[in-house]
């Protein structure tokens, strides 16, 4: 019998699923990163129910927006915020990050 060398992760990119992972060992800083990585790491988090990981994506989208953040930002985030409607608290943070951005 011989084990797969790899292991597929087909609903997140490798990147937030590494810094997921990396949450359980140490302190990560997830305010570097954007409204869409923000997003797949709620999805993770809900999926694996780490409650403090959702409660920190939370607050980071209700940061300060960045001055980079432009109008056809807002309206991607929005859109996310209306994808992710299962997530009731994700809809809301991310309505309210759109609104922050315009």
């Amino acid at each position: 019998f011989d084990a797969p060398s790899q292991i597929v992760i087909t609903d997140s990119s490798p990147v937030i699923f590494k810094l997921f992972i990396e949450s359980f060992y140490e302190d990560v800083d997830i305010s570097f990163l954007n409204t869409k990585s923000l997003t797949q790491l709620f999805y993770l988090a809900d999926k694996y129910n780490v409650i403090e990981m959702k409660e920190a994506v939370i607050d980071t989208l209700g940061d300060i927006c960045s001055p980079e953040d432009d109008d056809m930002l807002a309206v991607e985030v929005a859109y996310l915020g209306y994808y992710n409607s299962m997530f009731p608290d994700l809809s809301q943070a991310l309505y309210r990050r759109s609104v922050k951005i315009l």
